[in-house]
Formats: C-alpha cells, sequence, structure tokens
C-alpha cells in the first residue's frame, strides 16, 4: 500500500472498513511487525479513511500500541 493507494481509500464511502492487525505473536508471526508495517499503520489512521476499525485476536502487538 502507497500514498495512492491511501488517496483511493479516502475518496471511497466504506460502512466498515476493518483491519486486521498483528497481535503480539500468539496466533501470527510477530516478526512481520517492523518499521514499514507501523509506518503503514500510522499512515492509514492519518488518513481518515470513513468508518475505520481495527481487529485483533489476542493482545495487540507492543509496537502498535
Amino acid at each position: 500500500m502507497n500514498g495512492r493507494d491511501l488517496r483511493h481509500l479516502q475518496a471511497l464511502d466504506f460502512r466498515v472498513f476493518l483491519v486486521h492487525v498483528f497481535e503480539d505473536g500468539t496466533y501470527m508471526n510477530s516478526g512481520l511487525v517492523g518499521r514499514k508495517y507501523v509506518d503503514l499503520m500510522r499512515q492509514l489512521i492519518d488518513a481518515e479513511v470513513s468508518s475505520l476499525l481495527f481487529m485483533v485476536l489476542g493482545e495487540i502487538h507492543p509496537n502498535l500500541v
């Protein structure tokens, strides 16, 4: 995902835009949560996409708190 993708998301009117985020490693490979992923999550939040919701199974990854 890049800036252009975020602009496209901003232009759409979602009833719900659900993002499944990484948890602390119990169920998913938490090694994939690096600086690039954290930056992407920040950009997504800052883009103010309509009806943005986040979900996590278990405890959220500490780098995302």
